[in-house]
Parts: C-alpha cells; sequence; structure tokens
C-alpha cells in the first residue's frame, strides 16, 4: 500500500530528538511534502555515535503498486531529480523485473543531497535465483565495467547466500556498486570474508562478528561489499530487528563497544520495538501506520580504521485484518 508523505511528518514528530533532532526532523519534513504520494515505505537512518547527528531518509517505490511510476511522472522540471529522472528511465528498461527501488537521501544541511540509488529484484528466474544479475544490470545502467568481477564473486559465494539489494551511492560520488548479500550466520562472518577474498582489515572484521553475534546471537545478517576494479575493503552488517536481542541487551553492548553514546542509547530502546501509530480505513480498506525500527548497521572504514553503528526505522501501511470483518 502506498505510504503518504505526510504519514513521515507523523512518524518524525515522535522522534526521539537524540536521534532525530528537531532542525532534521523539519527539513526532511519539508522535503517530503514536496515529493508525490508514490512510496510503498519510508526509511529514517539515524547515526549512533553523538546525540541529534544528521540523518538520512529513504523512500522505497514498488513497482508492484503503481508507485514507481507516480514518481517518476511527478517530479518532472526541477533540476534537482534531473539524476533521478535518467535512472528511473533506465531502471525501467534495463531492470524491468526490479521488484522495489530505493531512493536515499543524505542530510547534512536543509536541503538533501543528489539521491543514491538502490534495487531488489522481483521475481527470481531459474537462471538467476540468488539475484547476481540483478547487480550486472544496474552496473550496466551505470556504465561500471565490473561483470567479470561479479561474474567471479557469484561463483565464490555460498549457495546459501543470495543477492538482496543492489545498489549506487550516486549521491555521494561513488563509482562502484554496492552489494547486499543475504543469509550470513552471525557468527561465520570471518569465514564468509576469507571466502570471498576480500581484502578488507580482518582484525575489524573480527571485532564487529563479536559485536553482531553479542546483539544477534541466534540470527542471519545482511553483509555489505562494494565492488569497483575489484571487491573493495569496505564492511557493512546489518542485522534485522526480528533477529535481535532486546532492546536494553543491545543499547548496553553498543555502549560498551563505544558504538553508541548515553543519549542515543536510551532513545535507542525508546524507539526500537515496532508499535502502530494509528489505525485507519481511508483508503477504502482498513490499514495500519507501522514505525519501529527495521534493522541495525555495524560498519567498519578503512580510511579510518574506526567502527560505526546506525539505526535504520521504517515506516510502512499495511493492511488490518482483524478490523476486516467476516
Amino acid at each position: 500500500m502506498i505510504c503518504p508523505q505526510s504519514y513521515l511528518t507523523m512518524a518524525l514528530e515522535r522522534a526521539d530528538p537524540a536521534l532525530v533532532s528537531k532542525g532534521t526532523q523539519e527539513a526532511m519534513s519539508r522535503f517530503a511534502a514536496t515529493l508525490p504520494d508514490a512510496a510503498s515505505g519510508h526509511i529514517i537512518e539515524c547515526r549512533l555515535a553523538e546525540p541529534g547527528g544528521a540523518c538520512d531518509y529513504s523512500m522505497v517505490l514498488s513497482r508492484g503498486d503503481g508507485g514507481f511510476e507516480v514518481f517518476q511522472h511527478g517530479i518532472g522540471g526541477d533540476p534537482f531529480w534531473i539524476q533521478a529522472e535518467a535512472l528511473l528511465t533506465a531502471t525501467q528498461s534495463t531492470l524491468g523485473d526490479a521488484g522495489l527501488v530505493w531512493l536515499e537521501f543524505d542530510f547534512a544541511d536543509d536541503r538533501p543531497a543528489a539521491p543514491c540509488f538502490f534495487v531488489s529484484h522481483g521475481p527470481q528466474s531459474d537462471a538467476d535465483q540468488r539475484g547476481f544479475a540483478l547487480g550486472a544490470a544496474l552496473a550496466e545502467v551505470f556504465v561500471l565495467p565490473i561483470g567479470e568481477t561479479l561474474r567471479q564473486l557469484a561463483l565464490q559465494v555460498p549457495v546459501s547466500v543470495r543477492l538482496k539489494q543492489a545498489g549506487i551511492m550516486a549521491g555521494r560520488g561513488a563509482r562502484s556498486l554496492r552489494l547486499v548479500l543475504d543469509g550470513v550466520k552471525s557468527d561465520t562472518i570471518t569465514t564468509f570474508l576469507q571466502t570471498l577474498d576480500w581484502p578488507g582489515d580482518m582484525s575489524l572484521a573480527a571485532d564487529l562478528q563479536r559485536i553482531a553475534h553479542q546483539i544477534a546471537p541466534q540470527g542471519t545478517c545482511r553483509i555489505d561489499l562494494d565492488v569497483g576494479e575489484g571487491l573493495a575493503p569496505t564492511l557493512g552488517i546489518e542485522l534485522l530487528y526480528s533477529d535481535l536481542a532486546k532492546p536494553d541487551l543491545v543499547a548496553g553492548a553498543l555502549l560498551r563497544e563505544g558504538l553508541g553514546v548515553p543519549e542515543t542509547a536510551a532513545a535507542l530502546v525508546k524507539m526500537m520495538p515496532r508499535r502502530t501509530l494509528f489505525t485507519s480505513a481511508e483508503q477504502g480498506m482498513p490499514h495500519r501506520l507501522d514505525f519501529g525500527l527495521n534493522h541495525l548497521k555495524l560498519s567498519a572504514q578503512p580510511a579510518t580504521q574506526v567502527l560505526e553503528a546506525k539505526a535504520y526505522f521504517s515506516l510502512l501501511n499495511l493492511p488490518d485484518f482483524q478490523q476486516i470483518s467476516v
């Protein structure tokens, strides 16, 4: 279901200012109000290293509910959208079976940076059960000559792991493809990286694995890797809300590891549980607005040797079948 832009403002008003500053709330709300009601979901990305820091915003466009086409036709005329229009047009022609398209905006100032761009596959074909053709198609859209690297990587990745998303951090000037690989056990991250001949700092990866296993001991995780001229030494680990330990245990672990401060840890405990903001039947059938943590991301940047943690909160407009009379 479409999740109107006004719902994002409603969620931001309920966000703890330690995670989303009042200035960011206002800037993000103003920007969201300029966009057509086309998103099937919204993501607010919050850094945990300092209170009230800058946030990023992502909107999710689905190929299945018409939102992709509504957005594509609703952004014309503004120079800010020229790049996004070109990407969406290329997506429609080259990635026709892409299930979801994410546009991610960095909010460092009152106006966001040009969007980064992610896609996920729709129904899988027999020839591409694990999604790697999606990465190759997106690389083609951006004219990245990495086809052979992707083919070799697909051969190295265990059969239990699949490509969940592929993206280009275009708004940050990156000329590499980001792969989000799903299905890695939290206590096997370093083994998985060794299998791929990952060129990064394995001691940093071991630290991330240890922390990930503390806060999601029974779950699987998603591994973010970048491919440019070859496999890059960057690393991200995404841990889904459904796999995480209790909020106070997660926040405590992040504090002990220096990945948060008391203000953001307390805000995370408060905002982490998913909740229904309201229920309504305005769109022709009962629906509920669902808001809360979608996933945590742990990352290590080779240039700084610093570990980071971010919290991603999702806003979804969902059918409320409990209100439908039988």
